[in-house]
């Protein structure tokens, strides 16, 4: 009978028993085996001369499963450590490299390395996944993907001059069906699934009240129109449509994102631009959005963050503002620069605030990315002479 002897170099090595005790070795070249006896099996014909020519898998297969090519793949699948044996405890979470070649070189597994965590973080992850009986892993992965967007916009890491990253983790558990992924991943959002639960509590309630709100607003301004100038006095304050808090989307379509973000103070650039220009937000003059879109996407993608709900949000930030306010949009590479409208925010018309602002991201878009830029001013343009303000005869020397 003829048995494996040895897998080496990818090529598997064979001692051939002939009937009545007669031992005879096979010739290999190029990873090819030729066979010149006319009782061999293999001897089919194949090959140059009638011969039979055949690589190492074929040997083995005829040789040792009978020519049964899946039952060969599945035992060599084996050897090779591409699976686990039959009859061993599968180890839950358990993730390795195969290399075919070399199966003995295998990096052994390691486990998730819990003392990198927070304390807290830590002690959740181990007694997560002991409770569940899963890997560690299983658990830390997402929950890392968690406080990542717990802190959102409201730290960065500088890692050069003019290079900042936000925690985005991209975080993915792969395992066998049946291995608690599921679990383990409901377990480490859990938290924020339930504050997610009362943030949308308290949005019917604020929407509840912001219906009676709006319907005893819609009769005041009725009456106030109906009035004579002089006896309205002042106008009724029209009341702002709650916002649900979103720690958690699945849809995650750019139009859906843009909704979401809106209402998210973290991502907010507007709260971030009012504290790095140093003011009051009630002492802002002119304002203005824009955003480059990546070579992979279309103006559309910015027309759906720029337009249809960042204005209220704005809004709530500066305070009332009766313009709309400027935009532009444009695709482009990373470094791209665009030129950000402005205009004063009571009123579109007032020459004094007409300006612009450029502004790039070095690294950024890149093809699947979106720049979104959001600027203020506390002034008009400085030394105007266009509009109201000051007059020519301020700022250049009279003539004689």
């Amino acid at each position: 009978m003829p048995f494996v002897t040895a897998i080496a170099g990818g090529e598997i090595q064979l001692s051939v028993q002939r009937p009545g005790g007669k031992s005879e070795s096979v010739s290999v070249k190029d990873g090819r085996s030729c066979h010149w006896s006319s009782d061999d099996p293999l001897n089919d014909g194949r090959g140059k001369g009638g011969c039979g020519c055949h690589d190492a898998f074929d040997l083995y297969a005829c040789f040792e499963h009978g020519g049964d090519v899946g039952r060969a793949v599945k035992a060599a699948a084996e050897l090779l450590g591409m699976t686990q044996p039959h009859g061993r405890q599968r180890k839950t979470g358990v993730v390795s490299t195969v290399n075919t070649s070399t199966p003995a070189e295998i990096d052994p597994y390691k486990p998730f390395p819990l003392d990198a965590l927070p304390q807290t973080a830590a002690l959740f992850v181990s007694e997560a996944a002991k409770a569940l009986g899963c890997e560690a892993s299983y658990v830390a992965a997402p929950l890392l993907a968690a406080l990542a967007s717990a802190i959102g916009n409201s730290r960065r890491i500088r890692l050069k001059q003019s290079w900042v990253e936000p925690p985005v983790l991209w975080a993915a558990v792969v395992g066998d069906s049946g291995t608690l992924k599921s679990p383990s991943h409901d377990a480490a959002l859990r938290p924020l699934r339930r504050r997610q639960k009362r943030a949308m509590k308290e949005f019917k309630q604020a929407q509840a009240e912001y219906h009676n709100a709006r319907e005893q607003y819609d009769d005041q301004i009725k009456a106030w129109r109906k009035a004579k100038p002089e006896e309205r006095g002042e106008r009724p304050e029209e009341p702002q449509a709650p916002a649900c808090e979103r720690l958690l989307c699945s849809d995650t379509t750019v139009e859906a994102l843009a909704d979401r973000l809106s209402n998210a103070p973290r991502g907010l650039l507007v709260a971030r631009a009012v504290a790095a220009l140093g003011i009051d937000p009630a002492a802002t003059h002119s304002y203005g959005k824009a955003a480059i879109v990546g070579e992979a996407g279309e103006r559309e993608h910015a027309a759906a963050i720029l337009h249809p709900r960042m204005g209220r949000p704005i809004r709530e930030v500066i305070g009332p503002a009766r313009a709309i306010i400027p935009s532009a949009k444009k695709i482009g590479g990373p470094g791209t620069s665009i030129d950000c409208p402005l205009h004063y925010k009571d009123d579109a018309w007032r020459f004094s605030h007409f300006d612009a602002i450029e502004a790039s991201v070095s690294d950024a878009p890149r093809a699947d990315e979106i720049v979104v830029v959001f600027a203020l001013t506390d002034a008009g343009r400085p030394l105007h002479r266009v509009g109201e303000g000051i007059k020519p005869a301020d700022v250049m020397p009279a003539s004689n």
